[in-house]
Parts: C-alpha cells; sequence; structure tokens
C-alpha cells in the first residue's frame, strides 16, 4: 500500500466519504502481472524488493523468472537466496537461479556466479569457472566486472602477475566513471609498476576524477601529493581540504 493510497483515504474519511477497500501490494503485482507489462512488473518487484516486502518480490520474481524465463528476475530471485532476504539463506539454490540468468547474458549474475565459484558457496570452490565467469562479464563493457579482471592480475590471483594487463582492465573501467578503478589507476601510475612508467601527473588527474566521486583514498591520495608536491605543484592548503574531505568519509 503506497503512501499516497493511505492520505488519499484519510482525507477521504476524515470529510466523511465512504472509502473502498485499498489494493494489497500483492493484490496491485498480481495486477500488473496480469496486464502482460513484464517490465512493469519487474520494477514494481524491485520496488517492493527495496522496501523490505520481500514476499511479494519473491512471488513476482518467482514467476518472471520460471514461467517467463526472464533473466533480470532469475538473478533477483538468486539474490533472494544468496542474501536470505524473507527466505532461509541457500548458495545451492541462489546458484541455480544465478546460472539460468548468467546462460542468458545477465552480467549482474555472471559477477555473483563469479564470486559463488571463486569463495566456494552452494558449490565447490572453482576458480578457474570463477575466471570464466568474470572474462565473460568483462568482455560485456561492464566496469565492475573490468575492474575485477584488473585486480586480479594486479595480485596475480587465478592468473599469472600482469601489471600491465591489469593497467588496462583499470583503465577500461575508469574511462566509464568507476571511482574504484579510477583510484586503482592513479595509484599505479603515481609510483610505476612493471612495465608502466611513473606518471604523477596523469595520476592526479584519475586521483581528481576519483576523489570528485567520492573515493576517500583518493582524496588522501590527493592530500599527500599536494603536500610533497608529487606531479603537482606543492600547496599546504590544497592538501588540508582533501584530507579533511578524506576524513569525512
Amino acid at each position: 500500500m503506497s503512501v499516497t493510497k493511505q492520505s488519499i483515504a484519510l482525507i477521504a474519511l476524515a470529510l466523511g466519504a465512504s472509502v473502498p477497500a485499498l489494493a494489497t501490494p500483492l493484490e496491485d503485482a498480481t495486477k500488473i502481472y496480469m496486464s502482460g507489462d513484464l517490465k512493469a512488473a519487474y520494477k514494481f518487484a524491485v520496488d517492493r524488493l527495496d522496501e523490505g516486502d520481500y514476499d511479494t518480490a519473491y512471488r513476482l520474481f518467482n514467476r518472471m523468472g520460471g514461467t517467463d524465463n526472464m533473466p533480470e528476475a532469475q538473478e533477483k530471485m538468486g539474490l533472494i537466496f544468496e542474501r536470505g532476504l524473507g527466505v532461509p539463506k541457500n548458495y545451492e539454490t541462489a546458484l541455480n537461479w544465478y546460472n539460468m540468468s548468467a546462460f542468458q547474458g545477465n552480467v549482474d549474475a555472471q559477477m555473483a556466479l563469479a564470486s559463488l565459484y571463486y569463495e566456494g558457496r552452494g558449490v565447490k570452490e572453482d576458480r578457474a569457472a570463477a575466471l570464466q565467469w568474470y572474462r565473460k562479464a568483462a568482455a560485456t563493457g561492464n566496469p565492475r566486472a573490468q575492474e575485477r579482471m584488473g585486480v586480479l592480475y594486479y595480485n596475480g590471483d587465478i592468473v599469472v602477475q600482469d601489471y600491465r594487463e591489469a593497467f588496462r582492465w583499470f583503465r577500461l573501467s575508469a574511462q566509464q566513471g568507476n571511482a574504484s578503478a579510477q583510484e586503482r589507476l592513479g595509484t599505479i601510475l603515481r609510483v610505476g609498476k612493471e612495465g608502466i612508467r611513473e606518471n604523477p601527473q596523469e595520476a592526479i588527474i584519475w586521483y581528481r576524477k576519483a576523489a570528485d566521486a567520492g573515493n576517500a583514498v583518493a582524496m588522501a591520495a590527493l592530500a599527500e601529493m599536494y603536500r610533497q608536491g608529487q606531479g603537482v605543484d606543492k600547496d599546504l592548503k590544497a592538501a588540508k581540504v582533501w584530507m579533511a574531505k578524506a576524513a569525512e568519509l
């Protein structure tokens, strides 16, 4: 029941008017779903999930993910079981839903599936399978997946450590506005890495982009670079400003 409907009902009652029974969220959901507008039904279900009405969200996602084979709804069913939203946590069931969605190309499901394989939740740990799904997601141009690939190459996790390949993935992600990747890119450029020349001037650019997006690590890095005069004219006032902003987060 929305706040708007409640408000209208209260006003009507105050004026002595008769008020018809208000539809429950589940009744609203059923009406929207039966109209055949799956896009509207999906949005309604997402709103119910965000508002903590897990029962209504579950019913809609389950119907859309099963009967209608909607990959977005299947991904949400995986999320519900992975996090235990209104149901007991069940990684095996989450894995099944994510699988259905991921094989249809849903990037969020591919990332979630990779994480389950990587951590061995609901399935035997399988780093090779995790890498496969991370690659699939990154190949779509998804910035989160691109950053994840960068992290794997930077740390030499699953793959052979390769700073240049990590740098390439971080740049792809950073160019799409991913603040976390922008900060990582700035960190590599600030000090340089094997096969990557130090470039503090460019590091400042990426740190600033990340800082403007609210990344506290980038703010602190900017403060230190202004304090040292690294890649920028030394400016203690600017250093204090950026450090204060970082401290607020």
